[in-house]
């Protein structure tokens, strides 16, 4: 199975945190997304050394003011070579600290993963190997060929997991991507490519909340819908109906005067066969 997406540069995400100028680092993770911008307070320098001690390479943490003044959460990514031997971490009223890295890079595969080409539904496990001396794992899944990934779980020390492929955004280029790190040196496998089910608009009723129940009939409904491949709002494919009184109108925003009774109010958000529905009950007491 694939090792990487070749089409993107990997970086090293390096997180952690400075209290009163020390500076506590978590394992770092693998990631496609490049350097953060530096804004705000200054930044720590990081300094990658080989092994003779020489910088051949050289990146930046962002600091965040946490509570006070004096306790900062850091985060950037850097490019590390093969040949880094250590990282060294400095700035103002920072004590300067230099990690020594692993000779080498973990290593993981993926053991279990839909086929190549193949149509998933359903629930699926993924399974992956790594070695050596790997702190920590996390998947990651893609449906438009690796471009973008949503993590699916917190970073564990487990090796394996069932993904609900229903619940997860469709195409016909989805992925899964297993990261491990060792603590600063990361390794990345990709699936190979495979097809899932495009899913239906998600309808989302933000008001009235189910149960609601009133005095008088006039209801403020406000929703939307939501694209999961697209990662887009939808607001003009919207239809409100109750169970009572029927139709109800279009849109976020729709102001009603509902009948006396019990009422499931029922949004329905998409269109071209992707249409997901959600309700809400209102008693309205006349």
């Amino acid at each position: 199975m694939a090792t990487r997406n070749p089409s993107l540069p990997e970086y090293t995400r390096i997180v952690g945190r400075l209290v009163d100028g020390e500076l506590t680092l978590r394992p770092a993770t693998a990631t496609y997304r490049p350097p953060d911008a530096t804004a705000g307070p200054a930044p720590l320098t990081v300094d990658i050394l080989n092994a003779a001690s020489h910088v051949i390479g050289t990146g930046s943490l962002t600091r965040d003011p946490i509570a006070d003044s004096r306790s900062f959460d850091v985060r950037g990514s850097i490019v590390l070579p093969d040949d880094a031997a250590r990282l060294r971490f400095s700035g103002d009223d920072v004590t300067t600290v230099e990690q020594i890295l692993t000779p080498s890079s973990p290593t993981v595969r993926l053991t279990r993963a839909p086929a190549a080409g193949s149509r998933v539904e359903g629930r699926a496990r993924v399974a992956w190997e790594v070695s050596p001396d790997v702190v920590e794992s996390w998947l990651r899944y893609s449906c438009d060929r690796g471009r973008t990934w949503m993590p699916l779980q917190p970073r564990t020390t487990t090796t394996s997991t069932i993904v609900d492929l229903n619940d997860l955004p469709g195409g016909s280029s989805c992925c899964f991507g297993v990261s491990v790190t060792s603590g600063i040196r990361t390794a990345t496998a990709v699936s190979p490519l495979f097809s899932v089910a495009l899913k239906p608009c998600v309808a989302l009723i933000t008001s009235p909340g189910d149960g609601t129940i009133i005095r008088t009939g006039r209801v403020d409904l406000i929703g939307n819908g939501w694209w999961r491949e697209a990662a887009e709002v939808e607001e003009e494919a919207l239809e409100w109906t109750s169970d009572r009184d029927g139709p109800l109108g279009s849109g976020t925003y729709v102001v009603v005067d509902l009948s006396p009774g019990r009422h499931v109010i029922t949004l329905r958000a998409g269109s071209r066969g992707r249409v997901g529905e959600a309700s809400t009950r209102v008693t309205v007491r006349g």
